[in-house]
């Protein structure tokens, strides 16, 4: 999720603050501790402008990781808050004349922070602390599976660690469901707007989720009529509602028009296969796992539409997410998969993967006999309607002579 600058700070938020303003008016004063710290790291406080970030001060931690900073604002405004040339930021919404108190563990100041004298910062941080939980769990529950995956009974694992999962991702959904509803027009509801737990995993759904971001936009432009942080969610509701008319996700790494990355990976035999080798047809790119029980349901569509429109200039090429080569080789048998089939064993962490954005299973791309992305989150339900838009009407199959 792109729409501000401020949401290069969100997967890290951390933000703590409080402190005793000397300043009157216009100002608002921080005082901070880092515990770990033995003094001498410099602690920087930037305002997020358009384009970047704008230096507000600086200064230097004492022997106990105390400090202190000053910095002038008009009226509520985005900062962040970093330590030495570290990439991890607290973001803070300061105004003016508070007295922001801030205090954290250095080696983990994102995640482990306390913040007061500042409301909406305080939100950010119950915000940062219930996502860093369902992160933890998510990270936690990832590990389990994938140390069991040659187990016979993964399955059952899965559904297991899956309800386990859902039970705290729904509770953050309904938290910053509740807290967007109650409070549109707190600059925090933009932060809650962009959480992630992972790539491609966003706690508001832009397409399920749009008339979140329509209610605090039209709440803050109310409060903020010509604040750029506005201005940008407003346009990226503008891209949510585009990507809907088009069919397409503002999720995924690749979009209709790319050109297709290129994949180039072993078959059962062993031998390398090159997604570019399959060029002048059109191409489904389907990513999924034998161990994948909604893979199993999505294939039995894809055979029926397979056999459909196999004399139309169409096939499938089929990325396993296995790590288990027999296990792999006898779901292709079981199933039926008539297609081009390949794999790397290396699960979630192989290249197409990352090159695709695949982060659910399945997930299918489909790309033009030229190479250029036509459609992207496909599932096997779908297809057909999609191929008949691009193909039309699925030939029969070619008539042969009879012998003389």
């Amino acid at each position: 999720m792109k729409f501000g600058l401020l949401l290069m700070t969100i997967p890290l938020l951390l933000a703590s603050c409080g402190g005793r303003v000397e300043s009157e008016g216009s100002f608002f004063d921080i005082e901070g501790r880092f515990v770990g710290s033995q003094g001498g790291d410099t602690v920087f406080l930037k305002r997020v402008v358009d384009g970047g970030y704008e230096f507000a001060d600086s200064t230097i931690t004492s022997a106990d990781g105390s400090f202190a900073l000053t910095a002038q604002v008009s009226g509520p405004d985005f900062y962040v808050l970093h330590v030495n040339s570290l990439p991890q930021t607290i973001t803070l919404v300061a105004d003016t004349s508070q007295q922001i108190v801030f205090s954290a563990k250095l080696g983990s100041y994102d995640t482990d922070y306390v913040v007061e004298g500042s409301p909406e910062s305080e939100d950010i941080c119950e915000m940062v602390r219930r996502l860093n939980i369902v992160k933890r769990v998510n990270d936690s529950l990832g590990y389990i599976f994938r140390s069991n995956i040659n187990t016979p009974n993964l399955e059952a694992l899965k559904q297991q660690l899956d309800s386990i999962y859902y039970i705290y991702y729904n509770g953050l959904r309904n938290y910053s469901y509740d807290y967007v509803t109650q409070n549109p027009s707190s600059l925090a509801s933009i932060v809650c707007l962009s959480q992630y737990i992972a790539p491609r995993v966003p706690v508001f759904d832009p397409k399920d989720d749009v008339k979140y971001f329509k209610t605090v936009a039209e709440a803050l432009d109310k409060r903020f009529p010509d604040n750029f942080h506005v201005a940008k969610l407003q346009k990226y509701i503008e891209k949510i509602e585009t990507a809907q008319s088009e069919g397409v996700s503002l999720t995924d790494k690749i979009k209709k028009g790319d050109k297709a990355p290129e994949i180039k990976l072993p078959n059962l035999r062993g031998d390398s296969v090159k997604l570019s080798s399959l060029r002048g047809k059109y191409v489904l790119v389907d990513f999924w796992a034998s161990w994948s029980d909604v893979s199993t349901r999505n294939n039995e569509n894809l055979v029926k539409c397979y056999w459909k429109y196999y004399h139309s200039n169409f096939t499938i090429f089929q990325v396993s997410l296995d790590n288990n080569y027999d296990r792999w080789k006898q779901a292709i048998k079981d199933q039926k998969l008539s297609w081009t089939q390949v794999c790397d064993h290396k699960v979630w962490n192989g290249k197409a993967v990352m090159d695709y954005g695949a982060t659910t299973l399945p997930y299918g791309v489909l790309i033009s006999p030229d190479g250029t992305v036509l459609r992207t989150g496909i599932i096997s339900e779908n297809l057909d309607q999609i191929l008949s838009e691009y193909i039309g009407k699925p030939r029969s199959a070619p008539r042969t002579q009879p012998a003389q």
